[in-house]
């Protein structure tokens, strides 16, 4: 284990810690509320990062880049259709790609990948591995803006 690849996974621990920390302090009849009707719930925002997690582990257990598939992302968000199966999700598959990430070979942190998410993206592995940490990050913000929207205000 490199010290990146052991900052990486603790940071994607910690994320999901997070998460869970501010869904917990959310108010239970906001957890399925969508914003003026149009927003993401926070059950969403949770199933995706649950989701990301768990597909991650393939791509770095692999060292290579699978073909991303919309339609199975789609399905396992429904499988998690609760927020307390959600929070399992996410610190089953975060604890699960955190240790894969610890195992990821230091000579393949370089290598390159594309990504099919916008119009593409090409990066390196040690960059990738960051992504479903910073993914978490934007989901935790906005999950705290939500609880502004509906009043709260505490920093949780």
């Amino acid at each position: 284990m490199s010290e990146y690849t052991s900052m990486v996974a603790n940071s994607l621990r910690e994320s999901a810690k997070a998460i869970v920390r501010i869904v917990n302090s959310t108010q239970p009849d906001k957890i399925e509320w969508s914003p003026l009707g149009e927003g993401r719930t926070v059950l969403d925002m949770v199933q995706e990062c649950a989701v990301i997690s768990l597909m991650s582990q393939e791509t770095f257990s692999k060292c290579t880049q699978p073909e991303f598939d919309f339609e199975l992302f789609g399905k396992l968000k429904v499988e998690y259709n609760t927020i307390e199966k959600a929070i399992e999700a996410i610190n089953t598959n975060t604890e699960a790609l955190a240790k894969i990430i610890e195992a990821f070979p230091d000579d393949k942190l370089s290598v390159t990948i594309h990504l099919p998410f916008g119009s593409g993206l090409t990066k390196t592995f040690a960059e990738f591995m960051m992504m479903p940490v910073n993914n978490m990050i934007y989901h935790y913000g906005q999950i705290n803006y939500i609880q502004t929207l509906y009043g709260d205000k505490e920093m949780h």
